[in-house]
């Protein structure tokens, strides 16, 4: 129960933080939150993947990304490289760099596909979208970080 809690704060969150900032770029927040991408590394276990893989992709990709093929997709995608990383010990210097992997692997998956089907590569725009959404993110997966306690063998 909690990790769906978890889950749903943090789609909250995504909405919230974009729909707050004031300053745009190119249709990009100058904070831009992946906060339930960057949850799924804190909730995700071998048991339950279909289930956090259903759930994220079916509520996060009807409420931001309008696609929900393109969404499955995305988060099997990212959510398979997460259960790679899981094999990892966790502290806090590791928890960085999976927050940082997992926010470049989706961030490209979905700058491909998006120059895809535009027929736009602009790279600035990608630059600019992971310059401003790491802080945001990593202080959200710190905060995750401390709350789960994923590091330690308590159960959360």
């Amino acid at each position: 129960m909690k990790k769906i809690i978890i889950l749903l704060i943090s789609i909250l969150i995504d909405g919230l933080i974009t729909n707050i900032t004031l300053y745009n770029f190119n249709n990009i927040t100058y904070f831009m939150p992946m906060c339930t991408v960057v949850s799924l590394i804190f909730l995700y276990e071998d048991k339950d993947f279909l289930k956090l893989y259903l759930i994220s992709s079916i509520v996060y990709g009807t409420l931001y990304i309008n696609n929900l093929l393109f969404s499955f997709i995305l988060f099997f995608i990212v959510i398979s490289f997460i259960r790679l990383l899981d094999k990892i010990n966790n502290n806090c210097f590791i928890i960085v760099i999976k927050i940082i992997l997992v926010i470049l692997l989706y961030d490209g998956i979905y700058f491909i596909f998006n120059s895809l089907i535009n027929n736009t590569f602009i790279l600035n725009n990608y630059i600019y979208k992971i310059e401003h959404s790491l802080i945001l993110n990593l202080i959200y997966g710190l905060i995750l970080y401390n709350i789960t306690k994923k590091g330690s063998k308590f159960n959360y």
